[in-house]
């Protein structure tokens, strides 16, 4: 397996309420064929001269000041570092990005990880500023979709009566809305689970699940306030604004 390419800068950022410094990891590496433009998804122009990474960026760092952002990179990656070239990020290489599913990207970005607590943001999310600012307060969490803003072929979950998250699968009504925070345990169990040859491939939720079967807990988080688009068709793109703006 080839070795993940670090770029990295002199940005160290604490979480607050702990000691030591929160990561955030947003995984960026792949195409976005959906959005119909040649350029990485992430630079897709949501306001004037506003991309929507740099709108993810403002808002982590509005929200946690001293985080540390690690962006994992591929498709476009030259193009993406320029247009970001003021921002003191992390950039993360996944050399394998055609070929290698989203929880590679974020296992990569987790193995450069400094910090205890990781919070993971998909690329291509629009969010308010209450869908990130209380879920690294406790345990491992998986932020829930409460507005109904993801479609039904977006990957569901099921919760238990102790609020825990005990199966993520396709078909199922409640959505997780792509972020999640990982502490401890369950961010040690995620780190190894995609990084070897039989498990490059998978998405995201398939780690999370493997998270569950090894005896992990991750609690669901509800915010009624929390505003979460997934972007993948300009059609997303303008339903969000229509609601943010």
């Amino acid at each position: 397996m080839a070795n993940a390419i670090r770029h990295i800068t002199s940005a160290r950022r604490s979480i607050p309420g702990k000691s030591t410094e929160l990561s955030v990891v947003i995984p960026a590496a792949g195409v976005g064929k959906r959005m119909r433009s040649k350029d990485p998804k992430v630079l897709t122009e949501i306001a004037l001269n506003t991309t929507l990474i740099e709108r993810q960026l403002d808002l982590i760092w509005h929200v946690y000041p001293k985080a540390d952002i690690l962006l994992t990179v591929g498709y476009k990656a030259d193009v993406i570092r320029k247009k970001l070239q003021k921002y003191p990020i992390r950039y993360i290489y996944n050399p394998l990005f055609e070929t290698t599913g989203v929880a590679f990207s974020i296992s990569l970005a987790l193995q450069a990880a400094i910090s205890k607590y990781c919070l993971v943001i998909y690329g291509d999310l629009i969010f308010n500023n209450d869908a990130i600012s209380s879920i690294t307060d406790g345990k491992s969490k998986i932020l829930i979709d409460d507005t109904n803003n993801f479609n039904e072929d977006e990957v569901g979950l099921i919760v238990d009566e102790k609020k825990h998250i005990s199966n993520f699968s396709f078909g199922l009504s409640k959505k997780w809305s792509q972020i999640a925070y990982l502490e401890g345990k369950e961010l040690e169990l995620f780190k190894v689970a995609c990084y070897n040859e039989d498990t490059i491939r998978w998405f995201g939720y398939e780690a999370l699940n493997q998270i569950i079967d090894n005896g992990g807990t991750l609690e669901s988080h509800s915010v009624p306030s929390a505003m979460v688009f997934d972007i993948d068709t300009p059609q997303d793109l303008q339903k969000a604004k229509s609601i943010l703006n």
